[in-house]
């Protein structure tokens, strides 16, 4: 995963080194973060002289033992992000610890870390403020999903590939994608996106049911907008159901994490828990091989739009339509 950081981040960081959580970021830094520097190194050089010694400090350890990441980058170039389907995906499930309030930038801000809150956006991408890249939970244990809101990260689309994910009677939406949407917003101030895979119909006592997707989308389209003050684009990409273009694994995608679930995620039935699935894991895509296979996954993905029907808005920043 790549890191853009100004010189003014890079000052407000280092002013957090007595922060219990500073040496495990510096750790992330080191090791699983490509660097990418927005100013020249020898504005280092330039810095007070309490300051400079704590960016010795820090430095000291930056650029040894970085493990996969790539070589420390000066005088990067900000991206130019297009929020049209044409930008590098990977440029999403980037951290930006920039002061950019530029209007190319106003879409973006969710990505965006302000100063002094740069430790707290690095242990957002850990899995229950751990230094670890994976976790399973027990399902039987749950009782809601407050496990995927206390593992939520700001993100701009949410990917749900569930082939049963409506397959249950309309009654149960609000306990299970509803309530999952909800979870998902609790570090969102502005979704952009939301797409779903998933079959177009089911059988139930051996009698076809045709999903309601407009209903469903204005029902999300309501329900975020009444969460975030925005209204979403909502995609949905009907999968064919016995051929290359079904999908059995469930996963829910965001910029940071992937939650992935072997039964459908239709858990509950009221506080009852229906499922007949064990585990829920969650993935911190700061973890490259994580971060790689779910960049392979949205390849697959994309073949399947190539030769699925689609409905509602089209949009996407990882996807195109």
């Amino acid at each position: 995963m790549k890191i853009y950081i100004d010189l003014e981040h890079y000052i407000s960081f280092l002013s957090r080194e007595s922060d219990e959580h500073y040496m495990n970021c510096v750790h992330m830094l080191q090791c699983d973060l490509d660097i990418h520097f927005t100013f020249a190194k020898d504005e280092l050089l330039k810095l007070k002289k309490d300051i400079k010694a704590k960016s010795d400090r820090l430095f000291n350890k930056l650029q040894t033992n970085r493990g996969k990441s790539s070589p420390i980058q000066w005088n990067a170039q900000t991206p130019t992000i297009q929020f049209d389907g044409t930008t590098i995906s990977d440029l999403f499930s980037t951290i930006y610890f920039l002061s950019k309030n530029d209007d190319e930038y106003s879409e973006l801000n969710v990505l965006f870390t302000k100063k002094g809150d740069e430790i707290k956006r690095l242990t957002n991408l850990y899995i229950e403020k751990r230094y670890i890249p994976s976790k399973q939970y027990s399902i039987r244990d749950m009782q809601d999903w407050s496990v995927i809101q206390q593992n939520s990260s700001p993100c701009t689309d949410i990917i749900i590939v569930d082939r049963y994910l409506f397959a249950i009677s309309e009654a149960f939406y609000e306990d299970n994608i509803f309530s999952i949407l909800e979870s998902l917003c609790h570090q969102v101030v502005n979704i952009q996106n939301i797409i779903v895979f998933t079959l177009p119909s089911y059988l139930y006592n051996d009698k076809p049911f045709g999903i309601r997707f407009d209903y469903i989308e204005k029902k999300i389209k309501q329900l975020i907008f009444n969460r975030t003050g925005r209204t979403p684009n909502v995609t949905f990409v009907e999968l064919k159901k016995g051929t290359p273009y079904d999908k059995h694994d469930r996963y829910i995608i965001t910029n940071y994490k992937c939650f992935a679930s072997g039964d459908s995620f239709n858990y509950f039935e009221g506080k009852n828990l229906k499922t007949k699935g064990d585990w829920l894991m969650i993935h911190s895509l700061l973890d490259r091989d994580n971060l790689g296979i779910i960049i392979e996954y949205l390849g697959t993905l994309q073949e399947i739009i190539k030769n699925c029907s689609i409905r509602g808005d089209k949009k996407s920043n990882y996807l195109q339509f």
